[in-house]
């Protein structure tokens, strides 16, 4: 029997190694690493670069993931979104929704306008401790077909204020008010003054309205997709004349879809 050169035992165990280290050599060399393949044309060859990643995530209830933006506890500065994915709604689509709390305002009070006399009247916080904070709102829902599929608004009471010692929810009251401090407030789009949150001023040529000139509330239920059905508005709460923006972090609760956090100030 002929014996094979020693060489080309040589080459058959080089060949072998140079394989299976091409094969294994990314999943010990970087372990627990997503990957960024980088595709470098030089001239004839091809060099492939791995970088780490690293993502920060929000934890949710409903086991999917979404973006946490600057701090990986989800807690966001003001204007940035909080967006979830509701996949496949009514058999049709996947339609994403965005939150967005813009804007805020500390007032030691308020006064809000009476169309049936065409007065202001003044409005005290109702512990004398305590000064009014108003949070502005912004949510909007997009998909790519354009069906009429519809998503229930939040509570007013799925906000909150945190302090850092207390938590407080919205204030009660009629949500047909305007109020002098906010009458030329724009919305996050610059569209129209700002309005209470999930309100939205109606005008009818009911006599029963004829003390205002035909004004009324109507409240939102539910969310249509685009932006020009966005819900825009305001909440008010209660809080401690000794906070400040600095401390104070606003809260949202969104059904299963998660929950998010922003802070008013860095």
């Amino acid at each position: 029997m002929t014996e094979l050169n020693p060489r080309i035992y040589a080459f058959i165990f080089l060949f072998a190694v140079i394989l299976a280290f091409t094969y294994y050599a990314p999943s010990f060399v970087f372990p627990n690493k997503d990957k960024i393949k980088t595709n470098v044309s030089n001239v004839s060859n091809v060099t492939i670069i791995y970088k780490e990643k690293i993502v920060l995530v929000t934890p949710t209830p409903d086991g999917h993931t979404y973006f946490a933006s600057e701090y990986q506890n989800g807690t966001r500065l003001l204007q940035r979104p909080f967006s979830w994915i509701r996949y496949n709604a009514l058999g049709k689509m996947d339609m994403k929704v965005t939150t967005i709390v813009y804007d805020y305002r500390f007032f030691n009070k308020l006064h809000w306008f009476n169309p049936a006399d065409y007065k202001y009247y003044e409005m005290l916080p109702e512990n004398p401790n305590n000064k009014f904070l108003m949070i502005f709102v912004y949510v909007f829902m997009d998909n790519e077909i354009a069906d009429d599929t519809r998503l229930w608004t939040f509570n007013r009471n799925f906000f909150a204020v945190y302090d850092g010692i207390e938590t407080v929810r919205p204030i009660e009251y009629p949500y047909q008010l305007r109020f002098q401090e906010l009458e030329n407030t724009p919305t996050f789009d610059k569209s129209v003054n700002v309005q209470a949150f999930k309100s939205m001023r109606e005008y009818s040529n009911s006599n029963e309205l004829s003390d205002s000139a035909g004004e009324y509330n109507d409240e939102i239920y539910y969310l249509r997709a685009g932006r020009s059905n966005a819900i825009d508005g305001f909440l008010i709460f209660e809080v401690n004349k000794i906070d400040v923006p600095d401390n104070i972090l606003v809260l949202g609760q969104f059904y299963a879809f998660g929950n998010a956090q922003w802070k008013l100030k860095a």
